[in-house]
């Protein structure tokens, strides 16, 4: 039982991350907190393993965390975006990136809740604190909004 919900949650995190690389060059509309925050873990377990691999065989295939930190840097700041979007507030203050400790500074903003109805970006995304339920019993990934 609790390996059948482990399995529909890792589904679901996989559909979470694939559609924010689908979503790379979009800076409009609105990111849900909890598809924000599964695709950070994602992506931070991928860029892990990646650390770890090239480690281990250093030759094989040299500096590849490096590029998928590289590659996968537009994704993050549009992502960001989004979600600074949805708690109201510009997308600029992703430049804070920038800064030496600019990203530790962007996890307060990023946690906070979103704005429970329409602000200037949009319509918010789908209620994920109380997702409807899809018939594996896991909610569905709400990651994107219709623009």
């Amino acid at each position: 039982m609790a390996s059948n919900r482990v399995l529909a949650w890792l589904r679901d995190a996989v559909r979470v991350y694939l559609a924010g690389w689908r979503l790379t060059f979009r800076f409009r509309g609105r990111t849900s907190r909890r598809d924000f925050w599964i695709f950070y873990l994602v992506h931070s377990l991928l860029l892990l393993a990646l650390v770890v691999a090239d480690s281990v065989h250093p030759y094989a295939v040299p500096y590849l965390s490096v590029i998928f930190s590289y590659a996968s840097l537009v994704t993050i700041v549009s992502i960001g975006v989004r979600r600074l979007h949805d708690i109201d507030a510009s997308g600029k203050w992703m430049f804070l990136m920038l800064l030496p400790l600019g990203g530790v500074l962007l996890v307060v903003p990023h946690a906070r809740k979103g704005s429970a109805g329409p602000n200037r970006f949009g319509e918010p995304v789908c209620n994920t604190s109380a997702p409807a339920e899809s018939q594996d019993g896991v909610p569905p990934a709400s990651f994107t909004q219709k623009m």
